[in-house]
């Protein structure tokens, strides 16, 4: 740095993927900002597998446990305005569903158990499904969900799906 040079324009690397935790915990030390490969890896972040239970459950709206993992998950959880706690909503949805030997899929009791919710951030997606590619069906998930403003750690991770897609769609 005393150089000139700014700490977004420095790479450090290492011999071994094992020191890369000890440089890591030396950044931390020193509260330098950082991200690490390992950070990228898209396949162990929490808000990926929670992004891929949503595709999952919006490809097969009868894939409860797709879509109980989305509902329950990280992006969900500190949206504002939310109708119910998570710990409400789930004793809400566990008893519509099993009153009177109930079966319907889990998006419908959410759908008229909680309307004001599933209106706000998955109506739009449902009637979306199959009439856009999976990028720009995607990139709505971001919009509807804030996830860049909401999420700014995983950043990285969120613009490498998006990269994932791409090229996935681009084969």
């Amino acid at each position: 740095r005393r150089r000139g040079y700014r700490y977004r324009d420095i790479a450090v690397l290492t011999p071994r993927n094992s020191d890369v935790v000890e440089v890591s915990r030396w950044l931390n030390e020193a509260d330098i900002k950082f991200i690490s490969h390992s950070s990228l890896d898209i396949r162990t972040r929490v808000i990926t597998g929670e992004l891929l239970a949503l595709l999952r459950f919006l490809d097969s709206p009868i894939d409860d446990l797709a879509f109980a993992t989305f509902l329950f998950g990280e992006i969900m959880r500190p949206i504002p305005g939310t109708r119910a706690a998570a710990d409400e909503l789930r004793e809400h949805l566990a008893d519509a569903r099993y009153a009177d030997g109930e079966s319907a899929p889990l998006y419908v009791h959410l759908r008229t158990g909680a309307p004001e919710l599933w209106e706000r951030y998955f109506a739009d997606l449902f009637a979306m499904v199959g009439y856009l590619p999976l990028y720009d069906l995607v990139s709505q998930l971001y919009g509807t969900f804030s996830l860049m403003d909401r999420f700014g750690d995983e950043q990285g991770t969120l613009v490498k799906f998006l990269g994932v897609i791409q090229t996935f769609e681009q084969s």
